[in-house]
């Protein structure tokens, strides 16, 4: 999935072990499918999170940039970052 897909994930969309995507960057639907591990993951975060965003903020509100906690994931493991400033 690509970045946008998984910041802009809703609950209604993970459904029978599969992630729907209608809003794609080729404007064509697919389905993901997800192992029994990812499922019971989601499981678990749906409990804390049951309206809106996959991914969201305290207050409900999707993360829009994630490139700094990335960059800081990367930097604790010690994984030398060569993209983009």
């Amino acid at each position: 999935m690509r970045k946008e897909e998984i910041l802009s994930l809703r609950w209604e969309q993970i459904r029978d072990g599969f992630i729907y995507l209608t809003k794609t960057k080729s404007n064509e639907a697919r389905q993901i499918p997800i192992n029994g591990n990812l499922n019971e993951l989601f499981i678990s975060f749906k409990t804390r999170h049951i309206k809106g965003y996959v991914f969201c903020k305290v207050d409900g509100n999707r993360y829009t940039d994630i490139n700094g906690a990335f960059r800081s994931a990367l930097k604790k493991a010690g994984i030398k970052f060569l993209g983009n400033s």
